[in-house]
This record gives structure tokens, sequence and C-alpha cells, in this order.
């Protein structure tokens, strides 16, 4: 029997970092200040905080009526992206004496034009790449929270902030949403410009966003795009991929994806498994292409002048081993079987697949991205989904949500329907 439909909230809900929906920007802020002060010590999850600035922001705001549901929102910015006044040093020793940014990143001021208050930088790996910062896991110091966005996912899972601005260019969004619990949006490529974002592949980089829940995620994404994502208008069609034709899963994610799918198929979805699509375990390697070749046209310069580390530099001097001929034919590639998957799935609205092999791993290397880079070789949008945990170590696994390219609406409305029931 299905279950009932569980009203969906119409703003923010109350949170750890939200302190309550009422609450005035100032209260807010002073709320995200004091739970940096308790947690930043052992979790490092910020490059530099505003205090002053975003003291001044939260009393300006709290003098005008709210323009949007993100009014008073304090919000952390992943330091590949611009914020006027402030350098964005990407992690790297290269650009550790680069000048302040002259202009917000369009992703940046559109939220200010909200009426979020941006309260500072948070860490990142070396480029958005795998060298990673000093960012600890929120749940388990001894563990990674993930890359690249490791700064962002665990300042929202310690509650400092209820929103944080992300990226993806193989799973730098997903796998940190799994891995410290929260909820992650990845866009469709191509579909919002990353323009003020530092770029590693042209070819693949998209926006990311990461907050405590699903909902809150949706309500972000309504304002900052102008978005309507209404509810699913008939219970949805999801396809069931367990991971495994991109490499190793853990037991327990998998268990974790088949009770998703179960959860779903009680809710009234129809849960069917994902079809075998020819290309699909090539699509690893044709990232691969794509994130070298970018990444050479991007930061080639370091080679001559600069000091990456031993994984960047491995990178780049890949890259430049690699010709347009290449680059075309993994684009090409991808393309073909992305075609040839969709074509499969008629019918379907979205994929349920594993967000990360399984738990955080221990050490600082911020996991292995297979579970989503080749889905993100095509363009997808994908919702990462918060509600299931390890048996044998408590922590977060999360699972995703994938969609046809363009349809972020379609991902968010069924994810925020799925959720609903996780969490219930």
């Amino acid at each position: 029997m299905a279950h009932p439909a569980p009203d969906a909230p119409p703003t923010l809900p109350a949170t750890a970092a939200t302190a309550v929906t009422a609450a005035t920007a100032v209260d807010r802020l002073e709320h995200a200040l004091a739970r940096i002060d308790e947690r930043e010590g052992d979790v490092r999850a910020w490059v530099s905080v505003d205090r002053e600035g975003a003291r001044a922001t939260a009393e300006r705001l709290d003098a005008v009526p709210p323009g949007s549901r993100l009014h008073g929102l304090p919000v952390g910015v992943k330091d590949i992206v611009d914020v006027v006044g402030v350098p964005t040093r990407c992690g790297s020793a290269d650009l550790a004496d680069v000048p302040p940014s002259d202009a917000d990143a369009p992703l940046v001021a559109r939220l200010r034009e909200l009426g979020a208050v941006v309260l500072g930088k948070t860490v990142t790996t070396e480029l958005a790449y795998f060298d990673p910062g000093p960012t600890r896991h929120p749940h388990d110091l001894a563990r990674t929270p993930g890359g690249s966005s490791s700064g962002s996912a665990a300042a929202v899972a310690t509650g400092m902030v209820p929103l944080a601005i992300a990226s993806q260019t193989a799973a730098s969004t997903a796998r940190p949403a799994a891995y410290c619990g929260i909820a992650g949006l990845v866009t469709s490529y191509g579909r919002w410009p990353t323009d003020g974002f530092q770029t590693l592949s042209a070819d693949l980089d998209t926006i990311g966003l990461l907050a405590p829940s699903v909902a809150e995620l949706v309500v972000a994404a309504e304002e900052i795009w102008g978005l309507s994502v209404p509810r699913p208008a008939t219970p949805p069609r999801i396809a069931v991929c367990d991971g495994l034709v991109f490499g190793d899963v853990a037991e327990a994610m998998q268990a974790a994806v088949a009770a998703t799918a179960r959860t779903a198929e009680a809710a009234g979805a129809e849960a069917v498994p994902l079809p075998r699509v020819e290309g699909l375990a090539e699509l690893v390697g044709h990232h691969q292409v794509l994130l070298a070749a970018g990444a050479h046209h991007a930061l080639g310069d370091l080679l001559a002048g600069g000091r990456p580390s031993p994984r960047l530099r491995a990178l780049l001097d890949e890259g430049a081993a690699l010709g347009d001929s290449e680059r075309d034919h993994a684009r090409a590639a991808a393309d073909a079987t992305g075609h040839r998957l969709w074509q499969a799935l008629e019918g379907v609205d979205v994929v349920l697949a594993p967000a990360a092999p399984g738990v955080a791993p221990l050490g600082t290397a911020t996991g292995d991205p297979a579970q989503s880079r080749s889905w993100h070789a095509l363009g997808l949008p994908a919702v990462a989904l918060p509600g299931h945990t390890d048996p044998a170590t408590g922590l977060p696994l999360g699972v995703q949500l994938l969609g046809r390219p363009g349809a972020d609406e379609t991902v968010l409305s069924v994810a925020r329907w799925l959720a609903a029931y996780l969490t219930s």
C-alpha cells in the first residue's frame, strides 16, 4: 500500500544552522558564528570568515522587509569562487599571493540580491582536484569529508551554515554530500554558467549547492534560478543502478540503494533495474580524457612556472599529451552513450544510484569518485540524498538521483518527494 504523501515544506525548515525560521538575520548569523567557534578548531572548514562584514550585512537586512526565502541566510562559498574583496586562492600554493577579487561571481551576486549573508570562503582541494586541504570529516575527524567541496560540506554538516556553494567536475558535490550526511545538488552541465569560478575543465565544470536537506536545496534552487519545482504529478518511475558497473561498492551502500528503492515503491513509485547499456563502463575513460585535456587548457601554465602537487602535475602532463581529436572523440563517445541510455530509459524519470562507494574512508585522501564521474561525463543533474547510515560505523551513506540533461527540476522534484519518506 502506498504511503500518504507528506506535506512539502513551503519555506526553509528550522535546522541547526537556521535556528528558527522566524529568527532575524543577526540571530541566524550569530548562531552560525557560535557553531564556527565551537567546531572549526577540529573540522577546519573555512579559509576565511568575514565576521564584521557579515554582521554589518545582517544588521542592514534586519532593517528591510524580506525579499526572498533566503533573506538573512548565512552562506559559505567554496574558495574557487570569486567574492569581492577576498582572494580566490583555490587551495593552491601557486595562488597564495593573488590579490583580492574585484567582483563577485554572478552566483554570489545573486545570493546577495536575495538577501543571503556571505559569511566567508570554505576550503577546497588544490584547484578543485585531489590534493586535500585541512578539512576533516565532521562526524569522525580521522576520516576525509570528501573533495573537492570539502569545506562547504563540512560547514553545512556541522550547522555552521545552512547553504554553501560547491562545484562538480567529477564527484566534488555528490561525494562530500554522501560522506557528510547532507543534501547536494549537481546542476546540469551548461545550464547555468560558471562565470567567476576557477576552471578545472570547461568540458565538465558545473555549479553545486549543499544544504542540510533536500527541501532546503529546492528552496535555494527556486530562489536563485527562478525555478518551479512542483510535486510529481504521478508517482515517479525510477531505474535502480547498484553502481557495480563503475567499480567496487560496499555491501552497506548496495543495501542503502536497495532500501531506498523499496521505500520509493512503498510510496507508489515504480522501481525497475537499470538496463544494460553499451558504453557505460567506458564512460570513466572518456571522463578522464575530458578532465585531463580541460585541465591542461585551463591550468597548463602551472607546468612551466608553478609548483602543482604531484597528482595535479600528472594530470596536466596527461592533458598536454592529448590532442583535439582525443578530446572530440571522448565527448562524442560520451554523448552517444547518453543517447543510448535515455533511449533505454524511455518513461523513466530518474536513476537511483550510489553517490559514493561507501562511507568516508579513513585518512585525508578524498575518496574514490567512480560512482559519480561516469554519470558526470554525461552532463546529468543529480541530487544526493541523506538518510542512511552504515551499520558498522554509524556514519552516513548517501545515495543519488540522476536525471536527463537539463531536467534539474524533475530531479529536484522526485528527490524532495522521496526524501520526505526517507526521513519520516
